[in-house]
């Protein structure tokens, strides 16, 4: 049920969501977002959380200031909400789009997010636990490859 309602949303998107952006193939900027627990290390995207952290809030979103760029976050904090650790840096976007990814993760979370996208935009919200983060991908992918095709934008 919850990936027909994913895919749903992003059909829905691709219907109401401007046409001149320019389709760009493979671009997706949860692809390459690491989010893992091995061991009792969490791995938050471009951060290793250090033991007896909790949990890791990881987002991306579009620089304010650079229409090219995307701001890169990722936090990890106590079962308080107390952060431990934090680092941001820029990403280049050879096309520009509209991001919006806010990801919070802990050990056994009962995963529930939203998946949206279309020619211009791409988000990802909700809780996710880590070891579901490789389904979250693949579904993402998934529905970005039923909205390119319903665009005429894949050519086989």
């Amino acid at each position: 049920m919850l990936r027909f309602i994913s895919f749903f949303c992003v059909s829905l998107a691709a219907l109401f969501s401007p046409t001149e952006a320019k389709y760009v193939p493979g671009i997706s900027y949860i692809d390459d977002v690491q989010l893992s627990y091995n061991n009792g290390t969490l791995q938050c995207d471009r951060l290793t959380c250090l033991n007896n952290v909790y949990g890791c809030k990881i987002s991306i979103r579009n620089n304010p200031s650079n229409k090219d760029e995307l701001i890169r976050t990722s936090k990890c904090y106590l079962k308080g909400g107390t952060i431990t650790q934090q680092v941001s840096e820029p990403q280049y976007m050879a096309k520009p789009k509209t991001v919006e990814i806010d990801i919070d993760s802990y050990v056994d979370a009962k995963s529930l997010y939203t998946t949206s996208y279309s020619l211009s935009y791409q988000e990802v919200k909700g809780t996710i636990d880590p070891k579901g983060w490789a389904s979250v991908q693949k579904i993402t992918r998934e529905n970005m490859k039923a909205v390119d095709e319903s665009m005429g934008q894949l050519k086989d």
